[in-house]
């Protein structure tokens, strides 16, 4: 008969690091609406694009262009916008598109009676006239001569181009958001006495406790990403079956007495694992959930089989 006892207790770990992740999650995003994490980012990749350090020349000009304007949090300061303070999170690529266009006076209808190389050498005159980095400079001439004097192709390159810039800030917010969760972690780890090896031996040892934590894992997998404020969770959090938390003394000095290298080394292996996001393990509780309920498989079988008769 198939023992379902460390399966449950590697399933009441991954719920652990679920629940604790989409506490985490959701602390960090309380954190990134309040100090405006995602304008920030976009400003700073916007500016990195356009090749504008200081945020004073062209970047200003592309924020403060009514496209652009018009989708900022209130209305616009420009010497804050680019700080990322009421700047716009998010850009789309055809409004940056037009809005550059614009402000380089590149937005001019096509004169499909002008030769091709006429139109191209007036959009080039226009870029090199710009008071803009040489090294943008060079990127829009570019993608003006790839266009070759069609301006909806010259948009459209535009729009790609800042489709890959975006791609790159994007992993920039990524490792910023990775180092948050990860402190985020450590300080709700060691502040619930969130201990991994803790955890699995209570489990273990634990035919009850492993039960009611299985039994809540099998009611969110199946379905979508838990979705919740922090409120939520922490509501939750009140009724859960997780074994965690400090135990009952009567000072701190006490309490500081009672943490030993194991304990520590189970705050990390918890910290570690709750920062991996709770998209990574909603995925891994799904696949162990579908293992228990289907139980060893007939090869299983046999290879067990085949190691008992060969020992």
């Amino acid at each position: 008969m198939f023992d379902y006892t460390i399966l449950d207790v590697a399933i009441g770990l991954i719920f652990t690091y679920l629940f604790f992740s989409l506490v985490c999650s959701a602390i960090k995003e309380w954190i990134a609406g309040i100090l405006s994490l995602r304008s920030k980012m976009l400003a700073k990749g916007i500016k990195s694009l356009l090749q504008d350090k200081t945020g004073e020349g062209l970047a200003k000009d592309l924020y403060t262009h009514g496209l652009i304007e018009g989708i900022s949090k209130k209305s616009q300061i420009p010497e804050k916008a680019l700080i990322g303070k009421i700047g716009p999170s998010y850009i789309p690529k055809r409004t940056f598109a037009i809005a550059l266009m614009d402000n380089l006076g590149m937005l001019l209808p096509q004169n499909s009676s002008e030769e091709h190389y006429k139109q191209v050498e007036g959009q080039l005159e226009l870029i090199n006239k710009a008071d803009i980095h040489i090294k943008l400079k060079q990127c829009l001439i570019s993608l003006v001569k790839e266009a070759n004097g069609d301006i909806t192709k010259l948009q459209k390159n535009i729009e790609i181009w800042f489709d890959e810039g975006m791609d790159r800030v994007s992993g920039w917010y990524k490792r910023q958001s990775q180092i948050i969760l990860l402190i985020i972690g450590l300080f709700i780890t060691v502040s619930m006495n969130i201990d991994t090896i803790y955890i699995a031996q209570t489990l273990y040892h634990s035919p009850a406790a492993r039960v009611a934590l299985v039994a809540q894992a099998q009611k969110v997998s199946g379905q979508n990403l838990p979705n919740k404020n922090i409120d939520e969770l922490f509501s939750e959090l009140k009724n859960s079956s997780l074994p965690f938390g400090w135990p009952q003394k009567d000072s701190l000095s006490e309490l500081l007495n009672t943490i030993n290298l194991t304990q520590i080394l189970g705050w990390l292996l918890s910290t570690m694992a709750i920062s991996m996001g709770s998209p990574f393990w909603f995925d891994v509780l799904n696949k162990f959930i579908r293992i228990r309920s289907t139980g060893i498989t007939p090869a299983e079988k046999k290879k067990a089989a085949g190691q008992t008769s060969a020992t």
